[in-house]
């Protein structure tokens, strides 16, 4: 569902099924709350509709084994189970107030064959928590 009443720019999945997703919708972008205004939405500007893109001439997308990613941004979403949004997992389900949690990327290293992730980030805190600073993971 949809319970936040948010538009076809900021969500639009799987549950969207009459009419489905077009181009352009369900986009998203950096979110601060659950008011549907609360987005810098990601800009669109489609090139071709589906049926106009010669296949040939598409590359297949071929993913390093390992990397290594820098300076990032990321804003996680999830549930909110506490007052402080300290404890929550970001997941694909909005029904209830929802927490958002801005992080800053240190870097993200990753490895397929040995399978392993790790991730260094600065959290920024929110509300009267701000005032003590960013917490480092």
């Amino acid at each position: 569902g949809n319970p936040h009443g948010w538009d076809r720019k900021r969500r639009c999945d799987q549950d969207y099924k009459d009419p489905p997703c077009g181009m352009c919708e369900g986009v998203g972008g950096v979110a601060w709350s659950d008011k549907n205004e609360d987005i810098q939405l990601a800009p669109c500007k489609p090139l071709l509709k589906p049926e106009e893109v010669n296949m040939s001439t598409v590359a297949r997308p071929i993913y390093p084994k390992a990397f290594t990613s820098t300076k990032y941004k990321d804003v996680l979403i999830g549930r909110k189970t506490d007052p402080f949004c300290f404890k929550f997992f970001p997941e694909n389900n909005s029904s209830g107030p929802m927490c958002y949690r801005a992080e800053d990327g240190v870097a993200k290293y990753y490895d397929v064959e040995k399978e392993a992730v790790r991730t260094d980030y600065n959290v920024k805190m929110n509300g009267a928590f701000g005032l003590f600073g960013n917490i480092t993971s």
